[in-house]
């Protein structure tokens, strides 16, 4: 079981692999569905897209809000998400941004 915030699933794509085997990447797809937030998820924190002064686009929400989803997390998405981790981990690739999200992970 993984507990999820709003932040949580926006960021978890960046634990999903980009390019992999069929399993992985079909593993990637079911995780993804489990992920995504509803329409009705939206509409309830009032999630919406700004465009930043230098183009660039964030995504908002009224934080108080939010709330947290249990995930059912099975052994092989399991496996994938530690697997993306380390492999973040190894490369340097983790910031502050995503660091509660990573011990969610690895708490696994």
């Amino acid at each position: 079981m993984l507990t999820l915030s709003i932040k949580d699933r926006l960021q978890f794509e960046q634990f999903l692999p980009k390019k992999g085997s069929f399993i992985d990447i079909k593993i990637s797809r079911d995780l993804r569905g489990k992920i995504e937030l509803s329409q009705e998820e939206m509409k309830r924190v009032n999630l919406r897209d700004k465009v930043n002064d230098n183009g660039m686009f964030s995504i908002l929400w009224d934080s108080e809000k939010d709330f947290e989803v249990d995930i059912d997390i099975t052994d092989m998405e399991k496996d994938l998400l530690k697997k993306e981790l380390n492999s973040k981990d190894k490369k340097g690739e983790l910031d502050n941004s995503l660091f509660d999200l990573a011990l969610k992970i690895k708490e696994l």
